[in-house]
């Protein structure tokens, strides 16, 4: 595999002035995980304009935002249809119901907690993981590999959501998180004990 520094700032001139160019890296979220801890754990692959990449792992320290569980909720409908699961919508002719006409309200028992992308070109797509709550156990569901071109009625809208999911995911790499509570330190427990104190 070959991997690359990140991209180079390469000096140009214009007139007096010498400028640095840069083209920003192209980042594709490869797999992305909502931890019990409400933090986030995804890998990625980064290319460059020189034809380089490198691939990373990283497991953050931070809440996610808000934004990044909504889409991932917009996933669950997705993963019910896949796993034929009996929350499963369909016509009188057992044709699949489009992702929007769920209550999301009465599908608070079920989650999707991850997904992975594989494969490429024509061949890529995607897995999704998950659970699901019944009578206060929680059961763990795997969907089927299913393809972007797969004959899955709503591989489109599919697409979509992991899309919105991965922009969010590059959102939280840019910062876009909930930090967690920060402790007092040492000196700001000593200050409000003597404040406390007295003294």
């Amino acid at each position: 595999m070959q991997k690359n520094q990140l991209s180079k700032i390469e000096p140009e001139e214009s007139g007096n002035v010498i400028q640095a160019t840069f083209t920003a890296p192209q980042v594709r979220i490869r797999k992305a995980k909502i931890t019990k801890e409400r933090t986030l754990e995804f890998s990625f692959v980064e290319t460059h304009e020189d034809g380089g990449y490198f691939e990373d792992f990283r497991s953050g320290n931070y809440l996610v935002h808000d934004d990044i569980i909504q889409a991932f909720k917009k996933l669950v409908p997705h993963m019910i249809a896949l796993c034929d699961m009996r929350e499963v919508r369909t016509d009188k002719k057992n044709n699949l119901l489009e992702p929007e006409s769920y209550n999301m309200e009465e599908l608070s028992h079920i989650s999707v907690k991850s997904f992975s992308i594989g494969g490429s070109g024509d061949q890529e797509g995607v897995v999704l993981v998950g659970t699901k709550e019944a009578g206060g156990k929680f059961i763990n569901i795997i969907t089927p590999f299913v393809k972007w071109e797969d004959e899955y009625p709503y591989s489109e809208e599919l697409l979509q959501a992991i899309s919105d999911c991965n922009l969010e995911v590059i959102a939280y790499m840019k910062g876009k998180r909930l930090k967690k509570q920060l402790e007092m330190d040492f000196d700001q427990i000593e200050e409000a004990e003597e404040v406390r104190d007295g003294n």
